[in-house]
């Protein structure tokens, strides 16, 4: 084999090497970007707001026992959003989108010290507050139970 033609299988390899890397790479930008602009916060939510500060509903069960149900704040509104799922959603749903948006943002898949890293716990840390506040406002005995020290 000549040197011309070990030449050329070695530049195919690495540039073979080279597209799959910036394919793995488009496609990780692209899902960013998708988490990005589906975890964009509702105009007027004030995001450093604690949750419990910001929810002022009364638990659902309350609701119904008087026959009509308050209507929900807009802030729970915005986490309901944020977290993909209805306001009529149970307590399973909001779990289930949590936890698959919680994988979808792991800062671990971006290098120590990195913008991507940063904005990926700042998306997760959103992602907690919402659901943090769902959560209370489905299963207002939760919090109870995360009190507990056993």
């Amino acid at each position: 084999m000549g040197i011309t033609r070990r030449i050329r299988r070695i530049i195919k390899g690495y540039m073979k090497t080279a597209r799959e890397r910036l394919d793995e790479l488009e496609a990780e930008l692209n899902a960013r970007r998708e988490l990005e602009d589906y975890l964009e916060p509702a105009a007027g939510t004030p995001e450093t707001a604690p949750p419990q500060a910001r929810s002022t509903q009364p638990p659902v069960e309350q609701g119904r026992a008087t026959g009509s149900a308050p209507p929900m704040p807009s802030d729970l509104l915005a986490h309901f959003r944020l977290l993909g799922i209805p306001p009529n959603a149970d307590i399973h749903q909001a779990q289930e989108a949590y936890q698959r948006l919680m994988e979808r943002a792991k800062p671990e898949r971006f290098p120590e010290g990195s913008e991507e890293r940063r904005r990926a716990e700042q998306i997760r840390q959103r992602i907690q507050q919402a659901y943090d506040a769902v959560r209370q406002y489905l299963d207002p005995t939760s919090a109870r139970f995360d009190r507990l020290e056993i």
